[in-house]
């Protein structure tokens, strides 16, 4: 599990500032390229667990982003009205007759 959480972080050249509230009880890590945004909801593929999924928010744009190779690269599969807190990955079942 920690393997996916680190997916989903920058890599450490790109981060340029950490931002943080004035008690420390929050921060918020900026990097470039930033294709995600602050991470709203986080899940990982059931069924490959190399897969993930994460909500973003960038601005004012919402999206859902996935990864095929364990946060190495990010790619936009929708725009979202708004982000999700919270999102699950259902298995799809297929039968033939």
């Amino acid at each position: 599990m920690l393997r996916n959480v680190r997916a989903a972080t920058p890599k450490p050249s790109g981060v340029t500032a950490i931002r943080m509230a004035s008690d420390h009880a929050d921060e918020t890590i900026v990097s470039e390229p930033d294709p995600l945004g602050e991470i709203t909801a986080f899940a990982v593929d059931p069924q490959d667990s190399r897969t993930l999924y994460v909500a973003g928010v960038k601005g004012s744009t919402a999206g859902l982003f996935f990864s095929h190779d364990p946060g190495n690269s990010w790619e936009r599969k929708s725009s979202l009205e708004k982000a999700p807190r919270h999102f699950r990955i259902l298995p799809i079942e297929i039968a033939c007759t």
